[in-house]
């Protein structure tokens, strides 16, 4: 398989895209805590806390039946994190679009809704600080799912968890190649943004010599 640098146009037919990088850590202070959340929740990952309940439609009196959007058929996270909206339009998932998230949450009569809007409030904090915080997030949970689902993942796995079948190939086989299944690898990862920055300072370069080593593909 032809692995090319970003930039680098294939010399041949058939050669494949480079594989995306990955990200090495989830990146956030408290990563364990929200993804237990999450999971209590019966979310996959972020991305599906933050797919809060449309509002109900006003009915007309007598044209009873509203257009539906299109298909749904995944979000797409290699390069930013995108929703598909109606009439084949991508919409980034940004601050404002976070923050429409939380109040459909809030006003929803889901039993989940004031505790799936607290996980959108953390969300809305960390796009806040990061606009690649989000991206980085779900990226970090569906590779964790695609690991630990087996030792070579594939498409139809990528888009089991809700990836859009354009990136659900490449994805795949990014974890595949070396991404770090559940060990001290994964754990050093989660939890090094709760000691650092901060005083912790042995605990701290304890974990980063834990740390997922770089990919060995190009990137």
């Amino acid at each position: 398989m032809a692995v090319l640098r970003p930039g680098e146009h294939p010399k041949a037919s058939g050669a494949r895209p480079p594989l995306p990088a990955l990200p090495r850590c989830p990146g956030l202070r408290g990563y364990l805590q929200l993804h237990q959340a999450i999971r209590e929740l019966r979310f996959r990952h972020a991305a599906d806390a933050l797919r809060a309940p449309e509002p109900a439609p006003a009915h007309d009196a007598v044209f009873r039946t509203l257009p539906k959007a299109t298909t749904d058929d995944g979000f797409r996270v290699l390069d930013g994190l995108w929703f598909p909206g109606r009439g084949g339009i991508w919409h980034r998932v940004d601050l404002p679009y976070v923050r429409r998230a939380r109040g459909r949450w809030l006003s929803s009569s889901d039993p989940r809704a004031d505790s799936a809007a607290a996980v959108v409030d953390t969300l809305e904090t960390l796009v806040r600080d990061d606009a690649q915080g989000l991206r980085r997030l779900v990226l970090w949970e569906v590779c964790c799912l695609l690991r630990d689902g087996g030792e070579r993942p594939g498409e139809s796995d990528a888009v089991a968890l809700g990836v859009h079948r354009s990136e659900a190939g490449l994805l795949a086989s990014a974890v595949a190649a070396g991404f770090p299944a559940t060990g001290p690898a994964r754990h050093a990862a989660e939890t090094l943004n709760d000691v650092w920055p901060g005083v912790r300072l042995r605990e701290a370069e304890r974990l980063a010599a834990r740390l997922p080593r770089a990919s060995e593909y190009a990137d």
